[in-house]
């Protein structure tokens, strides 16, 4: 039976080191017969392990109801990930986060009696072993330490950023399922994400971030000195956002700098994630950093590749340093942890503000002598050295000299991606060993050997004692040198993101190679060179390019079926409930429900509040919108109601746009969930701070994330006292969350908070004191800022909640569904107000390597349908026209295609766009 141990260097696999150069792929996220296409792609871009999140909630959407068939069919993707000869991790759980809805945890555990989660319950621990046990049924035969041929497994994750500092509760709960991985036949190692927070005896403690790479990776080393140093997760962008213009990505200077960080400490790490994919269907969750950030359905927007498996701007970035890192692992995996020389820090440097934008370095060359800093970082082994050179970002094309052992010297020129490496005494195969190269090292395949620097630089490698000094390349043609009785190819800055390396052969001049040796070359050129494994060189032509150039979708009329019946409240759908309820109570743990509630006796033009209410609530009056109260673009947090003394049906569609994916408020109830409340504002005075005992947080409440024991609240609190007289509640609103407090009433803590809330909290008559109440917000005392505190004053509102318009009224609910195809019909030239369902066929789109791409122009809120299947969640307008970004692109599987041509989309629009200016387009 295989084993795998691990050291202070590295993995050992029956004793033989390896690297780990390692890419996230979400299986959940794509369609499976994607799956290799993306595979290949990480293999391609030199990552040699396949790093996949399981996410419980699609594997067991019923209690005891698994499901591991098509798309979800984890055992196909991980042979995939073996059959493509990499290893794989599998992020097991069961919490995951991932930005996908309730962190991967199935919402059905919420309706469960008593459970706590991500704790030490026993109702939430026996669900996890029976998921863990199921999941391990799976692949437990596809562990690399499995009897016979085994697989590709090579390490499980455990929880996912488990930043409590409780310890006999991380102990008790952390520990708790390491066991049951253990006792369900999984054996290779366990990694957390913890960042140090807690560690359990047999796990790695992993790292998750991009900050200070260099100076973390040394600080591992130091403290977990017996473990290999791993960023677990190392993302490369930032999460797309409804109603956020996204954020500028990574430039890949500054993306290769941090990776190369890793390395020069001595650091595997696992770029997240390396695909990008779909957030199908109701499955996008929601950021625990504020109130209001919910994820798009794209998946990825800064991925190393695209949704469909094509290069994207960071796949260059990535790619260099994961060529570096897999290829030459064998120097990595043997270096020296305790070789540590001190060196200038590289974050000293600051970013550079153009490469952050996406913009590169000035190419006017600079001496490390005159204004331009480096800082040079030297790790060594014993199957090699390599030195990190990291330039200031304003320095543009450093130069420098390193004075070897020797006494000798090497002039290194540090190019546009702002970082060079050098390798020293490196054994190439064969009877080739590099003794130095000032050029960067890329990879080696037989004969082959692939460096590459700045166009114009003095290149000097010496092969057994053998020196070759040549000039970098300028243009498109990299040189190829027989030396040593290796094919030597240098290559410039710009000419290395057009070599691939296959498994047989080095390709070059071409922008990818598909599994089956099939190349495609850019745009303008059809020649490229191939270099078999013994150096010899093949100048072939591409003659395979595919032009969807005229290629057009076939698109028929629009058809569409009303929801009036809904909105009106006369479907016979509804059904009598007995007060208001969460969305997953009623039948709905995902997406859209509908509320009936009959209102009378009550006339006027009332204000009112739904604080036990999650994300929006769409209002209609006797069938009539009357406006969207929740988060988000186009909604508010109070409505006015035109109410008359006669029966009048008030209908709420509600939307679960994706629960917390972390944070203190996970498990939040969705849909209208409490009462509907007339409310009138409580004038306030002005807050002042005083003094009161500080809260042991950890007592108060467990586990609090990146709460320590002994962390107390600062004794300043910020205060309000109020007169309240009547027997009604209260509700206290807060519009900007600080980080973390605690809201206190007559000297009672009632809840904790952070960014996420909770934003509105109601005090019932049986919490107040009839008369004076003392109102309290104490916040942690190391994060206490003043600021904090300025904010708080503006920011905290209470109403009182004079009638409740729900407490006596006759409810009903009906689920949200698609009409059939009966109810659809061509639009009338006068169409009502209102949300609305609208249908047309196309074909055209049916090639295999075609890309059918959806652009929701002139919509507002709604959802795609492709043949029947819930593709995605569009958000592109308010009902005002207001525009909200970011723009999406909609991009319809292949796989979801039907091989006769034939194909049916599907669009629900909350307020009823007419989908006339939307786009359907082959690409």
């Amino acid at each position: 039976m295989p084993s795998v141990t691990h050291d202070g260097r590295s993995f050992m696999l029956d004793g033989r080191r390896i690297w780990l150069a390692a890419g996230e792929i979400h299986y959940a996220r794509l369609t499976r017969p994607a799956w290799a296409d993306h595979i290949h792609a990480a293999k391609l871009a030199g990552l040699n392990t396949v790093v996949t999140p399981v996410f419980w909630n699609r594997h067991e959407p019923r209690p005891g109801s698994f499901d591991f068939t098509g798309d979800n069919d984890l055992r196909a993707f991980v042979e995939l990930v073996g059959k493509a000869g990499m290893h794989c991790v599998l992020k097991l759980g069961p919490f995951i986060d991932a930005e996908w809805d309730l962190g991967g945890l199935p919402a059905w555990l919420l309706q469960m009696p008593n459970v706590a989660l991500r704790t030490a319950n026993q109702v939430f621990l026996e669900a996890c072993s029976r998921y863990i046990t199921a999941v391990s049924d799976q692949v437990r035969s596809l562990q690399v330490t499995a009897p016979g041929q085994g697989g590709p497994i090579l390490m499980l994750q455990c929880e996912t950023a488990w930043t409590c500092g409780k310890e006999d509760l991380a102990q008790s709960y952390l520990g708790e399922l390491l066991r049951y991985f253990r006792e369900a036949g999984l054996n290779v190692p366990v990694i957390n994400s913890n960042n140090l927070w807690q560690s359990i005896e047999g796990q790695i403690d992993g790292w998750s971030g991009t900050g200070q790479m260099l100076a973390t990776m040394r600080q591992l080393a130091t403290v977990r000195p017996t473990q290999p140093r791993i960023v677990i997760e190392f993302p490369i962008g930032s999460t797309a956002i409804w109603g956020r213009e996204p954020e500028p990505a990574m430039s890949t200077p500054a993306l290769v700098r941090r990776m190369a960080e890793i390395l020069a400490g001595g650091g595997q790490f696992n770029v997240t994630p390396f695909s990008g994919g779909r957030n199908f269907g109701f499955w996008p969750g929601r950021l625990p950093e504020s109130l209001d950030l919910f994820a798009t359905s794209e998946f990825g927007k800064d991925a190393a590749v695209t949704e469909t498996a094509k290069p994207a701007a960071s796949h260059a970035a990535v790619r260099r340093i994961a060529h570096l890192a897999s290829r030459f692992g064998r120097v990595f995996a043997n270096l020296d942890p305790s070789f540590q020389p001190i060196a200038i820090d590289p974050e000293s440097f600051g970013d550079d503000a153009a490469g952050a934008a996406g913009g590169g370095s000035s190419k006017k060359s600079k001496s490390a002598n005159g204004n331009g800093r480096i800082s040079i970082v030297n790790a060594s082994g014993s199957q090699g050295s390599v030195a990190f050179l990291f330039a200031d970002p304003a320095a543009g094309h450093a130069q420098t000299t390193l004075l070897l052992p020797d006494g000798s010297t090497l002039p290194v020129t540090i190019g546009d991606q702002g970082v060079a490496w050098c390798l020293f005494d490196v054994h190439l195969g064969g009877r080739a060993n590099l003794d130095y190269s000032n050029l960067n090292a890329f990879a080696t395949l037989g004969s082959v050997f692939i460096a590459y620097g700045p166009a114009g630089a003095r290149g000097m490698i010496s092969i057994n004692g053998s020196p070759l000094d040549v000039e970098v390349p300028g243009g498109k043609t990299p040189l190829a040198v027989e030396h040593e009785g290796l094919t030597i190819v240098i290559a410039n800055e710009e000419q290395i993101d057009s070599i691939f390396v296959a498994d047989d052969a080095v390709y070059l001049g071409v922008s990818g190679v598909s599994p089956k040796g099939e190349v495609s070359t850019p745009a303008g050129t059809r020649q490229y060179s191939r270099i078999t494994p013994d150096g010899k060189i093949h100048a072939l032509t591409d003659n395979s390019r595919t032009s969807h150039a005229g290629r057009k979708v076939k698109q028929g009329d629009w058809e569409t079926a009303t929801a009036e019946d809904y909105q009106n409240g006369v479907s016979a759908r509804y059904a009598s409930v007995t007060g208001p309820a969460d969305l997953a109570l009623l039948g709905c743990p995902h997406g859209y429900g509908w509320y009936r509630i009959t209102l009378t006796g009550t006339a006027g033009r009332k204000k009112v509040m739904a604080p036990m209410s999650g994300d929006r609530l769409q209002f209609f009056m006797d069938g009539d919108s009357i406006g969207t109260m929740g988060v988000g673009p186009g909604a508010g947090a109070e409505l006015t109601l035109p109410l008359k003394k006669a029966a009048q049906q008030l209908v709420i569609l509600a939307d679960n746009m994706g629960r917390f994916c972390g944070g203190i408020n996970l498990g939040e109830k969705k849909g209208l969930f409490g009462d509907l409340y007339e409310v009138s504002p409580l004038k306030l005075a002005k807050p002042k701070v005083q003094a009161g005992d500080p809260i042991d947080l950890l007592n108060f409440r467990k586990p609090l994330w990146e709460m320590s024991e002994g962390d107390t609240t600062s004794p300043d609190r910020l205060t309000w006292q109020f007169m309240h007289r009547r027997k009604t509640p209260l509700i206290v609103s807060i519009a900007t969350p600080p980080a973390h407090g605690i809201l206190i009433l007559n000297d009672e803590p009632l809840t904790a908070f952070d960014r996420s809330g909770p934003d509105r909290i109601v005090l019932t008559s049986e919490q107040l004191r009839q008369g004076k109440n003392v109102l309290q917000i104490a916040l942690v005392s190391d994060v206490h800022e003043q600021a904090d505190m300025d904010r708080l004053g503006d920011a905290l509102t209470i109403h009182e909640a004079v009638n409740s318009l729900t407490e006596k009224s006759e409810m009903a609910f009906a689920k949200w569904e698609p009409p059939t195809a009966s109810q659809f019909a061509a639009p009338a030239k006068s169409v009502p107000a209102g949300p609305r369902w609208w249908r047309c066929t196309f074909s055209g789109g049916e090639a295999p390597d075609a890309t059918v791409v959806f652009e929701p122009v002139g919509m507002t809120k709604g959802e795609v349908f492709l043949n029947g299947r819930h593709l995605a969640r569009y958000f592109t307008a308010t009902p005002d026209g207001k525009k909200v970004p970011p723009t999406e692109r909609i991009i319809l599987p292949n796989a979801w295609l039907n091989s006769s041509g034939e194909n049916t989309l599907m669009i629900f629009d909350e307020h009823g766009a007419n989908p006339g200016k939307t786009k359907l387009d082959v690409e």
